[in-house]
């Protein structure tokens, strides 16, 4: 089984036009604090559809799967790159000043969403497909 889950600010969001599809790519910068000292963690992300209700610096929590890209480089080597190819991303609500909720899925790349009737751009989603199906 090949399935992530992260959570923590979104940065250098890019949002392009591959053909006809949009993908989204940016960055969860995941702080962590160990044997009293903070590290950061920044974990490449990419998902086949526009994001551009999400703000750098907004809490999200992502699902989807590892994967290493390569490719030809132009010395003639070749180049990898490790990253998190989403089906769904949460925005994460703040209730308090250190207390966290995690909202209904904000985009997938399943289909079949709709506007739960909630305020802001919260959404549901349903969808028969299991992640494995949209790969």
């Amino acid at each position: 089984m090949n399935k992530v889950e992260l959570q923590g600010k979104v940065d250098r969001l890019n949002i392009n036009r591959v053909g006809e599809k949009m993908k989204s790519s940016f960055t969860v910068v995941i702080k962590k604090v160990f044997n009293n000292r903070e590290f950061t963690d920044y974990v490449p992300v990419e998902i086949w559809k526009n994001l551009s209700g999400l703000e750098n610096g907004d809490e999200v929590r992502v699902e989807g799967s590892f994967t290493t890209q390569s490719w030809d480089n132009k010395e003639g080597g070749k180049s990898y790159k490790s990253l998190v190819v989403a089906y769904r991303v949460f925005r994460v609500i703040p209730l308090g000043e250190n207390d966290y909720t995690k909202s209904e899925p904000e985009y997938s790349t399943q289909s079949n969403y709709k506007n739960n009737g909630n305020s802001g751009d919260r959404f549901e989603y349903n969808s028969d497909s299991s992640p494995e199906d949209i790969f």
